[in-house]
């Protein structure tokens, strides 16, 4: 799936298989914390602060948890960027069980999620609808039909 790890610059150290956050300046990220809103996963490498880090934003990922979770849980981040259970739907769900200390498989959709930042660079969905301006409910959308040539006839 084309888009789905991007790469930022970290504000913070962040550890391998970690949830980040949006930073403060745009095209930053930051170790995500309890309750934050999640923008992605960090990849398999451990990045220092200043350095660039890639994130996964959608697909099927990694996390290392912070308490034990089930298969199909919903997840958000603790205080330290670790997957716990989520108070609710949030984009992401456990694909493994594990207990805390374990990396396990998640699957990611922050960027259709609600309860997750936005990076602004998300790719329009592929499944877009024909454009009905014009029609009433329940009505075919017309096709754009080309422009009469003035010079026809002539």
């Amino acid at each position: 799936m084309k888009g789905n790890i991007l790469n930022f610059t970290a504000e913070t150290a962040v550890p391998a298989f970690r949830f980040v956050k949006a930073g403060e300046a745009q095209g930053n990220v930051k170790l995500a914390g309890s309750g934050d809103a999640v923008l992605g996963v960090s990849m398999d490498v451990d990045v220092k602060e200043g350095n660039r880090v890639d994130v996964q934003h959608v697909g099927i990922g990694h996390v290392e948890l912070g308490a034990d979770v089930t298969y199909g849980q919903a997840l958000s981040s603790d205080a330290e960027g670790r997957g716990v259970p989520a108070e609710g739907a949030s984009g992401i769900v456990a694909l493994d069980s594990g207990a805390e200390g374990d990396v396990v498989r998640i699957k990611v959709d922050c960027a259709g999620s609600s309860a997750t930042a936005s990076t602004g660079d998300e790719t329009p969905s592929e499944h877009t609808e024909l454009e009905t301006s014009g029609t009433e409910g329940g009505e075919t959308p017309t096709e754009p039909t080309e422009p009469e040539n003035p010079n026809e006839g002539a």
